[in-house]
């Protein structure tokens, strides 16, 4: 499986990998790769295991980018790329197409129609991201830390 270091507890030596679809396992920092400094957003392969604990992750391996998926790189100076993350998701600012915030329907929740005001984003590869309130998601952070860092693609309403 594929996780990104969300969270590090250095004086405990553990850390948790939360995987695309929002699961978190707990790693011992040990378990790294050596000579790796273990940064968070860092995107790490791992073997998913259940103890009586919880879900863990173990046989820890980097992640070599092979143009499938996403890397998150941790950020050293400015002139490197930049990333937001949203919930668990994390987006490379420079792949964004456009993003609004809108209530034209265009997914339906549970068997209804959706007509809350949602976040959309629209990435260059052709994926799009939805994002409500109720996601657990403020959406107008969301929105705000996008115009600020990257007011180019703001689809204007």
């Amino acid at each position: 499986m594929i996780g990104h270091i969300t969270a590090l507890n250095l004086g405990l030596h553990e850390g948790v990998l939360t995987d695309f679809h929002g699961h978190q396992f707990k790693f011992d920092l040990k378990a790294l790769p050596a000579g790796t400094v273990p940064t968070l957003v860092q995107e790490l392969y791992f073997t998913p295991t259940l103890t009586a604990a919880g879900l863990a992750a173990i046989s820890l391996q980097q992640h070599h980018h092979d143009g499938t998926r996403v890397v998150v790189p941790p950020v050293y100076d400015s002139s490197a790329p930049q990333f937001v993350r949203i919930g668990d998701v994390v987006i490379k600012l420079a792949q964004i197409k456009a993003y609004e915030l809108t209530t034209v329907q265009n997914e339906i929740r549970n068997g209804y129609e959706s007509r809350a005001r949602h976040l959309v984003i629209q990435m260059k590869g052709g994926r799009q991201f939805n994002f409500y309130n109720w996601d657990g998601i403020n959406i107008d952070d969301v929105m705000r830390t996008l115009t600020l860092f990257h007011p180019v693609n703001q689809k204007s309403s």
